[in-house]
């Protein structure tokens, strides 16, 4: 009588269905490692939109109610270049370009130390302040209200401008402000 002995291992039908089986997954997580860097550029680019027009409102508030100027727009002429100059719209060296008179402001953001070499990118910021209330209805009476836009996107790619395809970066924000001090018209 012979004894047969179990074989024991893997036949080369089984080690072949194995290796389809981990190829498809490595194949899956790789995926997921440029889903997850692309997602984190925009977050970046995202942040750094908010960040400047939340910057710009923030100086738009600080500007004394009188010296506002009304102007302004925050959609950029359809024939617009994606670029951005690091100069205020009048032609002003970038120090503060939000100021009376001025409606855009250009700024390259830098990634932090050991971050990366380009950094974020340039973020154009529009803004536009119009004139919401004239108290008396009379014709040339100084506003007594004005709304202000603020809305700020990343020039490139995964950014937040109509020239980008799937721009994703962009911020905006709107307050009203109305002069409650003394000298303010009609008061």
């Amino acid at each position: 009588m012979i004894k047969h002995r179990n074989q024991a291992g893997f036949t080369l039908i089984e080690a072949l269905i194995a290796m389809v089986v981990l190829a498809a997954g490595l194949a899956a997580i790789a995926n997921l490692f440029v889903v997850a860097g692309s997602t984190t550029s925009v977050a970046n680019k995202s942040s750094a939109a908010t960040a400047q027009a939340t910057e710009a409102m923030e100086r738009l508030k600080a500007i004394p109610f009188l010296q506002l100027a009304a102007g302004g727009s925050v959609f950029p002429p359809p024939a617009a270049p994606p670029s951005c100059a690091a100069v205020c719209n009048d032609g002003v060296a970038l120090n503060n370009c939000v100021r009376p008179g001025n409606f855009a402001m250009c700024k390259s953001v830098t990634a932090g130390a050991g971050v990366g070499v380009n950094g974020v990118g340039q973020v154009r910021t529009l803004w536009s302040v119009v004139t919401a209330e004239t108290r008396n209805g009379a014709a040339g009476a100084a506003p007594s209200a004005y709304y202000i836009t603020v809305q700020s996107d990343v020039i490139g790619p995964f950014g937040g401008n109509q020239f980008a395809a799937g721009g994703r970066s962009q911020a905006l924000f709107s307050t009203l402000r109305v002069c409650t001090t003394a000298g303010c018209p009609g008061l």
